[in-house]
């Protein structure tokens, strides 16, 4: 979330008037969502997928909610914490007490551990990690939230940005991304030529979990 708040310092000076497209409807998108309709601005998030949450996905089997992607939060991510505060959502400590199997590598079998003692506490959202975003869109009507919007191409003008998706087109004067940088500059065509300093760094950038797999046991 750090990575946007800068952006809203300076979308702020922004006349009013403006209409401001995001793309991903996950945690970033629809927190930046939230807080500029807050301050007024006319707002549309594009999301590709049929849901939202991007890497956030609480998926609910035999009444149990299994998160299949971020989890936990810490005391450090303060931002986080004052949001959840602000959304009246509810935290409880995880869990730490018992045993816990490692696997360093596949050839070799898990190992059974004890878990450490006084480690740092870490938090879960109550209800599964996808409250928070229910609670962010819950904030946006559906013209101002969209699913199944795949962003294929941007074409700036002098005086506008065209998002093209698959079955629309948009108008905004402010574009701002919240996809995987390498996602974004190799999976949508720009009118414009971009900063070869910025195709690098966007193609070095790593996405978070994009080399993991995560599975859940209920029991």
């Amino acid at each position: 979330m750090r990575q946007f708040i800068p952006k809203l310092v300076l979308i702020i000076f922004v006349e009013m008037d403006k209409k401001i497209v995001i793309i991903g409807a996950g945690l970033s998108g629809l927190y930046l969502g939230y807080q500029l309709k807050k301050l007024g601005f006319s707002i549309k998030i594009l999301e590709a997928s049929d849901r939202i949450g991007g890497r956030i996905f609480t998926k609910t089997i035999h009444n149990t909610n299994v998160e299949l992607g971020a989890t936990w939060l810490w005391k450090y991510n303060k931002e986080l914490l004052t949001l959840c505060k602000e959304l009246k959502i509810t935290l409880f400590e995880q869990n730490m007490i018992g045993d816990a199997l490692f696997e360093a590598m596949s050839a070799n079998l898990p190992q059974r551990f004890k878990m450490p003692q006084n480690q740092e506490i870490s938090y879960r959202i109550a209800g599964g990690t996808s409250t928070i975003l229910n609670k962010l869109a819950a904030n946006l009507s559906s013209k101002e939230l969209e699913n199944n919007q795949k962003v294929i191409s941007i074409n700036e003008t002098h005086n506008s940005i065209e998002v093209i998706t698959e079955n629309s087109v948009f108008i905004a004067d402010l574009l701002v991304s919240t996809m995987p940088p390498h996602l974004l500059v190799n999976s949508i065509d720009f009118s414009s030529e971009l900063n070869p300093e910025l195709l690098q760094i966007a193609n070095n950038t790593h996405t978070w979990m994009k080399d993991s797999i995560k599975f859940a046991v209920i029991y």
